[in-house]
């Protein structure tokens, strides 16, 4: 099987019990202008192949993703800032029905500090899915972030709701770091809820205890994705480290 421990996001094909060969292959440019000044632009590239070999599983098959994104930022005053990031994803698959599928999606974001020790982030977008084959679908999404900082951390609540070819989610959570006399301690709690399935509760737990002569860290995260076939994969990590 594969380790999930190295993956960002598990998918369908990571969980097929089978034998052979996965070649990942992946690139990313980013560049960006203008980042200390009142306007500034970016511009990210990226691709990703996964290619299979003395495999049999029909689950397991090659793909490809090339995406492209633009963003310009515009800053409003002292205290706002606003952004606009259009992209396109485009990606095939040599699966059963040989995939083909376009994704674009415009998005509008504003940081507004209302207070020195309070800052509010809203993105509201609209993405466009079209599929060979299978037609166009349409839906919205957004994030909107409000983080406090505090004497000895800081405090937050997120609300987002996202939109791919698996449908909708719509995701609640609260979070909380905190610096302590020797280490740092930070939790998430929240509820998420996709197209299909039950509502499922996420969280995370991280504590980090600095020693005289090394440090000692422990976490533990859950965490709920929808793949592309429509189902939920629920993913827990507990993990502790010691560095000397």
């Amino acid at each position: 099987f594969l380790d999930p421990f190295e993956l960002a996001d598990l998918s369908d094909t990571d969980l097929i019990n089978s034998s052979g060969t996965r070649q990942s292959t992946n690139a990313r440019l980013i560049f960006e202008t203008g980042t200390s000044g009142p306007l500034g632009f970016g511009i990210e590239l990226g691709h990703e192949a996964v290619d299979y070999s003395d495999t049999t599983d029909p689950g397991l098959f090659d793909s490809q993703t090339n995406d492209i994104a633009l963003t310009s930022r515009l800053r409003l005053s002292p205290v706002a800032e606003a952004r606009v990031r259009l992209s396109q994803e485009d990606y095939t698959a040599e699966d059963l029905v040989l995939t083909d599928r376009t994704t674009r999606a415009l998005s509008f974001g504003v940081a507004y500090e209302l207070s020195p020790i309070t800052m509010l982030d809203v993105i509201v977008g609209v993405e466009k899915i079209d599929t060979v084959g299978s037609g166009t679908d349409r839906g919205n999404f957004g994030t909107v972030t409000l983080t406090r900082a505090l004497a000895n951390g800081s405090a937050g609540v997120i609300l987002d709701r996202s939109f791919g070819i698996e449908g909708g989610r719509t995701s609640l959570s609260v979070n909380r770091s905190m610096d302590l006399p020797s280490g740092t301690l930070a939790f998430s709690l929240g509820v998420t809820k996709g197209e299909t399935g039950d509502t499922e509760v996420t969280g995370s737990v991280a504590y980090g205890q600095t020693l005289p002569n090394g440090e000692l860290t422990a976490s533990l995260d859950r965490t709920v994705e929808s793949t592309d076939s429509g189902n939920d994969i629920l993913t827990t990590n507990a993990a502790v480290g010691y560095s000397f």
